[in-house]
């Protein structure tokens, strides 16, 4: 769908992120490399919104303190 489009990869992911999202996205396939591309724009977007990056188990961790 966004093969080639980095940007607009970028802006879908980040238009659709909420509190507690958890985002998947498989950069290591070989044909993926719009999402590899993308990834540094999504990381900014979501830290200058304010987000902290976190590993699911992370998050898990969190919902039970």
């Amino acid at each position: 769908m966004f093969e080639g489009d980095v940007a607009g990869y970028a802006q879908d992911i980040l238009a659709r992120v909420e509190p507690g999202s958890i985002i998947l996205i498989h950069p290591m396939y070989r044909h993926n490399q719009t999402a590899r591309d993308a990834l540094p724009l999504i990381l900014s977007g979501l830290s200058e919104r304010g987000y902290t990056i976190v590993t699911v188990g992370e998050l898990l961790e969190s919902a039970d303190e």
